[in-house]
Order: structure tokens, then C-alpha cells, then sequence
């Protein structure tokens, strides 16, 4: 059960990776991100993302609602960027 966790964190890392690669875009990266960040705080995978990033147990929730938080702020400000350039 495990392993299968660890593959699909691993799965979705490498996703991300791919992405930026491909496409260059932060953007679309962040807005990749946040929804990952969405689906491991929604199945409970926190513990094995915090494994894999080194956070304690205890900091594992706040850490991953922080970088959730974060990824979706980010994307706003990404979205106001975008219309101030385009005005």
C-alpha cells in the first residue's frame, strides 16, 4: 500500500517536472501544482509528501496548507500580472 502511494507522489512530481520542461510556463505550473497540493491534502497523503520533501510529522499539515495557500495566491497574482500587462 505504501509503494503505491510513494509511486503515485512520485508520479505527480514528475508530472510537474515535465511540464515546466515542456511548456516553460510557470504558470501553468503553479496552477498544476496548487490542484496536486488540492488532491494530496484531499487523500490524506501528506505524510508521504512531507517524507519525500524531509518535514517533521508534526509540520506536515501546515506545511502542505501552506504550500496549497501559497500555490493559490500565487496564481492570482500571476492573473492580475497577466491584466495589467494586456492594458
Amino acid at each position: 500500500m505504501f509503494r503505491r502511494r510513494e509511486r503515485m507522489v512520485k508520479t505527480k512530481f514528475r508530472v510537474m517536472d515535465e511540464l515546466k520542461e515542456r511548456y516553460g510556463s510557470r504558470y501553468l505550473l503553479v496552477l498544476l501544482v496548487s490542484r496536486i497540493a488540492k488532491v494530496i491534502s484531499d487523500t490524506k497523503q501528506e505524510k508521504e509528501v512531507a517524507a519525500r520533501l524531509g518535514i517533521s510529522d508534526e509540520d506536515t499539515k501546515p506545511t502542505v496548507l501552506a504550500l496549497y495557500k501559497i500555490l493559490r495566491e500565487g496564481v492570482k497574482y500571476r492573473l492580475e500580472q497577466e491584466k495589467t500587462a494586456e492594458e
